[in-house]
């Protein structure tokens, strides 16, 4: 597969509500709805951006942004998580 097909591939999918990601076993699709609903440790190893694989690239210059990428990730990721739960606790708490 060329860049151009490549290009097209992944937006075509990312249209489609799929995120494509590469692996060692080649290109991997899923839904993003699906692709979300692992841990964020999860989400970053499949994207190779875990801190390990990070700072084992210390020679490219791309791992820093690779690292700040992985420290904002897991930021949001847990800020969703702390909101999700005061939004649980709310409901219950309307319920009664």
């Amino acid at each position: 597969m060329n860049k151009d097909e490549l290009f097209d591939l992944v937006l075509s999918e990312r249209k489609k509500g799929f995120i494509v990601f590469q692996t060692i076993e080649g290109l991997q699709k899923c839904e993003l709805s699906k692709f979300v609903q692992q841990p964020i440790e999860g989400q970053l190893y499949d994207l190779n951006r875990d801190m390990a694989t990070c700072l084992s690239f210390l020679d490219e210059p791309t791992w820093i942004n690779n690292l700040s990428c992985n420290t904002l990730l897991t930021y949001y990721y847990e800020r969703c998580k702390e909101l999700e739960k005061k939004l649980e606790e709310y409901a219950k708490k309307e319920e009664k």
